[in-house]
């Protein structure tokens, strides 16, 4: 191949093998010319030319070393990459270690105070390479080299609807998606305590999972060739290198800039990775998890579950779901939110304060709706609502339905509503002492049997109170509960006094 493809020549002294094993040994095992000088008994000359000449092979074979990048399907399995649709791969910036001269060591410095080049790397899902542009200065940012690769004449083709994944050091625009900024990154779906919670953090997540691959390449770079760990005996080489991803007729994106649009679709991505469709045998067994969970009692509550429940039922759907691969979050932590969400209407509808005219179908598990104008069962009026029987068992034993909510305004209309209790129903007994034992009927008194006057004010009516002083009563006293009671428990002959004692005290 070097020879066919990179043109590489023996000399007259020299075989192509030879030259090959001195370039190999030196990048494996990073030697110094006169080590190799001494191995293979040649001048010093004649290593730095066979090293160059080999070096100008390998780099002509740029066509079949770099492959072309293909975007990610939309039937992909890859647990990694599946969620990434038209992702092209991954890059980064690696520094290596050189030698320069003194007067440009400052524009080579690092922040580790190390003298090194920027080289920025792109790589297939597959770890292949599919560019490379070495050579700039390690002070620039990661973003000044990325806008300079994609804008030479050799530089890196990103088509238009495809991207790159990239950190958080680069810019979050159109072909090169970024992870979101102040949310965690190195997350781990099975650690307890590092596990996502929210959509940001698990695109977070999926997306250092599989931008991870432009770090195992460069981890295998280094393990495999040694002049890349420390300052190469060798002055710098290599420019940018022709990138395979298309062709160069295909429209790409020329330049780097913030866009609106590039960040609404990464958080509908991430509401989207983090939005999983359940199929009814997930719920099934998800629900009859719950059940059980419950019925052994273990993380019961008074509304429900206890803390730790979520990774209980983890291990319990493992054993029922084993390709599954559920995760206490975010995927039953939302499904458990939304199952729990329906139930609550339908059990409001049944069980709350207003639910006359609702009804539950336990054949067809549907709201039974007599007034159509019901909007709140509008939703399962022809969608059946399968766990209502198991959810209520869980979960309504210390649901709160607000039966006996009042404001004061209801409470005076209840207190105006009530019926007279405290009214003697009896006439007053006469008294009969001193009275004789025997009485005629023409002495029977007959009033009993003519209309009877109006019974006595209501406990609640306070006779002698004005307009402003029952208005402020009324507004004063149902507040105060215990007052409320004693003023209900005095006799009728006293209340006025009470009420006007207490209107001056408040």
């Amino acid at each position: 191949m070097l020879q066919i493809l990179g043109e590489l020549k023996p000399s007259r002294n020299m075989l192509v093998d030879e030259q090959v094993a001195m370039f190999l040994h030196i990048i494996s095992h990073h030697l110094k010319n006169q080590v190799i000088k001494h191995h293979f008994n040649r001048s010093g000359e004649t290593v730095s030319r066979s090293f160059h000449n080999v070096l100008n092979a390998v780099i002509h074979l740029q066509d079949v070393l770099f492959k072309k990048a293909k975007p990610i399907t939309a039937n992909s399995t890859d647990l990694r990459w599946k969620w990434f649709k038209n992702c092209l791969g991954a890059l980064d910036g690696i520094h290596i270690k050189i030698r320069v001269p003194t007067v440009d060591k400052p524009r080579y410095r690092t922040r580790k105070c190390d003298i090194a080049t920027n080289m920025l790397s792109v790589c297939t899902p597959d770890m292949q390479f599919v560019y490379v542009l070495s050579g700039w200065e390690c002070s620039v940012a990661d973003g000044r080299v990325l806008r300079d690769a994609i804008s030479r004449r050799h530089g890196l083709k990103v088509p238009h609807g495809c991207y790159y994944l990239v950190d958080v050091g680069y810019t979050n625009c159109e072909g090169f998606l970024a992870p979101f900024r102040g949310q965690r990154y190195h997350l781990n779906e099975w650690r307890q305590g590092c596990q996502p919670s929210t959509p940001e953090e698990f695109f977070n997540m999926k997306h250092a999972l599989a931008r991870n691959v432009i770090e195992r390449c460069f981890g295998l770079l280094k393990l495999r060739w040694e002049i890349l760990k420390s300052p190469s005996f060798y002055p710098e080489l290599g420019e940018g290198l022709p990138s395979n991803v298309i062709d160069d007729d295909e429209p790409n994106i020329i330049n780097i800039h913030l866009s609106d649009a590039w960040a609404t679709w990464r958080m509908e991505l991430a509401n989207q990775i983090t939005k999983r469709k359940w199929v009814p045998e997930e719920d099934d067994a998800l629900v009859a998890c719950m059940v059980d969970l419950h019925n052994a009692g273990t993380f019961n509550a008074n509304r429900g579950f206890k803390a730790g429940y979520l990774n209980e039922l983890e291990k319990m759907l493992e054993k029922v779901l084993s390709n599954a691969m559920l995760k206490a979050k975010p995927n039953l932590e939302s499904r458990i939110r939304a199952l729990k969400m329906d139930w609550s209407i339908v059990y409001d509808m049944l069980s709350g304060k207003n639910n006359s005219g609702f009804g539950w179908d336990e054949y067809k598990q549907l709201v039974v709706a007599k007034d159509a104008s019901h909007k709140e069962a509008a939703q399962f009026r022809h969608r059946s609502f399968l766990y209502y029987d198991q959810l209520t068992a869980i979960y309504a034993k210390g649901r709160a339905t607000g039966k006996d909510a009042q404001t004061a305004a209801d409470i005076i209309e209840e207190i105006n509503a009530e019926d007279v209790a405290d009214t003697n129903t009896h006439e007053e007994r006469n008294d009969f002492h001193g009275s004789e034992a025997d009485v005629s009927l023409d002495d029977i008194d007959l009033s009993a049997t003519q209309p009877q006057p109006e019974p006595q004010p209501a406990r609640n009516q306070v006779e002698g109170l004005t307009e402003d002083e029952r208005y402020q009563a009324l507004s004063k006293i149902p507040d105060l509960p215990m007052q409320m009671i004693i003023f209900f428990s005095l006799p009728s002959a006293v209340r006025l006094e009470w009420v006007r004692r207490f209107l001056a005290d408040h």
